[in-house]
């Protein structure tokens, strides 16, 4: 929306995004086991979560988001998990938080927040850091 929209946006929080960049690269990052585990994984949401669908088309979403190109110069503000999913590796969370700060990085004052001690749901459980942000980009807009 922001990309198609530029105008109608005065300014963006992401809150622990799945960013396209993430979704069209972190199976480079996998190891042969891990690709296995994914590819049941995915076959296992798309066949019964009720997002099932949407994961289903989550290659061609990401792929039409990176195309679209960098979003408008607004205030943008990317909170980040400081704990990595479960049984996730060094390098995926790595590569996941660099996704965040290129993400923030396509705005000239992007910034990425590390909530310490927040896992992936931060909206549950910070969600304080959550309404300052929003409140942080309302201000600078």
């Amino acid at each position: 929306f922001a990309q198609q929209y530029p105008d109608d946006v005065a300014g963006l929080v992401f809150v622990e995004p799945r960013t396209a960049a993430y979704q069209l690269g972190y199976r480079d990052n996998l190891t042969e086991d891990e690709l296995a585990i994914d590819d049941r994984d995915i076959e296992d949401m798309v066949a019964n979560a009720p997002f099932g669908a949407a994961v289903a088309v989550a290659e061609d979403s990401a792929a039409a988001v990176a195309e679209a190109g960098d979003l408008p110069d607004v205030p943008v503000i990317v909170l980040s998990a400081g704990v990595g999913f479960p049984d996730q590796s060094e390098a995926d969370r790595a590569f996941w938080l660099q996704t965040h700060q290129d993400l923030a990085a396509q705005v000239a004052d992007g910034t990425v927040i590390v909530v310490d001690g927040a896992d992936h749901e931060i909206w549950r459980s910070h969600q304080d850091a959550v309404v300052d942000a929003v409140a942080e980009a309302v201000a600078a807009a």
